[in-house]
């Protein structure tokens, strides 16, 4: 997710469509979200676990917090050891505007080794190609059968 835009009439992401879009993990995977700044005004991404409002007082104890940025656009990485549920994120200082749905899904272990749900938002993006394909070839079939029934009735 790349934040930027100003808090005050965008919220995250620079947008106003969709400004404060919903972020979907399975617990266990490792999250990195680059943020920046594009109003110039401080911010800090923090994801609510205890679910006390955003209070930035829990930053870096018991809720994932970045950095202040700007300066720079850091790179906020961490692992989602919350239960599954849904959170909220948050900027520190914009909570009102800068705000958005964090889903947990349950992670999964084969044989020892956790494992993540694979995306649907992935799994949707490829099912939209792989249907665009598969059109194209049926239309280009249909195309070629119907060129060459003409050429033989000709």
């Amino acid at each position: 997710m790349i934040t930027s835009g100003s808090c005050i009439n965008v919220g995250w992401n620079g947008t106003t469509s969709k400004p404060n879009p919903t972020i979907t993990v399975a617990q266990g995977d490792i999250v990195s979200i680059v943020l920046s700044s594009g109003d110039g005004i401080a911010h800090e991404f923090q994801l609510d676990v205890d679910n006390d409002g955003g209070e930035g007082g829990d930053c870096g104890t018991t809720d994932p917090c970045s950095s202040s940025f700007p300066p720079g656009t850091p790179t906020f990485t961490f692992t989602v050891t919350a239960n599954p549920g849904t959170y909220t994120y948050y900027c520190v200082f914009h909570t009102v505007q800068m705000h958005g749905t964090f889903i947990v899904n349950p992670g999964s272990t084969v044989g020892g080794v956790a494992t993540s749900p694979a995306n649907p938002v992935i799994l949707a993006e490829y099912f939209a190609i792989i249907s665009i394909v598969l059109i194209g070839v049926v239309s280009a079939t249909v195309y070629v059968l119907h060129s060459r029934r003409k050429s033989s009735v000709n």
